[in-house]
């Protein structure tokens, strides 16, 4: 059985991919992602806005498939490089470069594959929902 990545707890993460060769590249396997090349990695330049409110996320990886959950935050991933194909609740969305994708916290499959860079790049920012129901209360709308 595939282990589910929490991408919730990115302190937890952030630390894996730290103490993994010495370096901000993650062992994939370690942290229950399946690298599509034996020397794949992913890497993550991560800062934290407020007080752990907000986290941006710059990510670039050689590409990988594995199980993801958010519990306690909305994610909005801007697409770089390579192509991002995600399945949520049985339904797939794939982004290719230049797209963006939203969504709520969810547990989803998910395929990275490299671009003609070889590398897969991405931004991320992930709110709290308790930070997303105030936003949306500001604008008059709902989450």
């Amino acid at each position: 059985m595939q282990s589910v990545v929490p991408t919730y707890q990115v302190k937890l993460l952030q630390s894996q991919t730290k103490a993994s060769r010495g370096g901000a590249d993650a062992d994939l396997n370690s942290i229950g992602l399946v690298p599509d090349r034996p020397d794949g990695y992913l890497r993550l330049k991560q800062m934290t806005l407020g007080r752990e409110e907000a986290v941006i996320t710059k990510v670039s990886s050689t590409g990988y498939s594995g199980r993801m959950r958010d519990d306690a935050y909305f994610t909005f991933v801007l697409q770089g490089a390579g192509r991002y194909d995600v399945q949520i609740s049985g339904r797939d969305y794939g982004m290719s470069s230049g797209s963006l994708l939203a969504f709520r916290p969810n547990e989803r499959q998910t395929l990275v594959r490299a671009g003609e860079t070889g590398t897969r790049e991405a931004t991320t920012l992930q709110l709290p929902i308790a930070r997303m129901q105030q936003l949306a209360q500001a604008m008059g709308t709902s989450v």
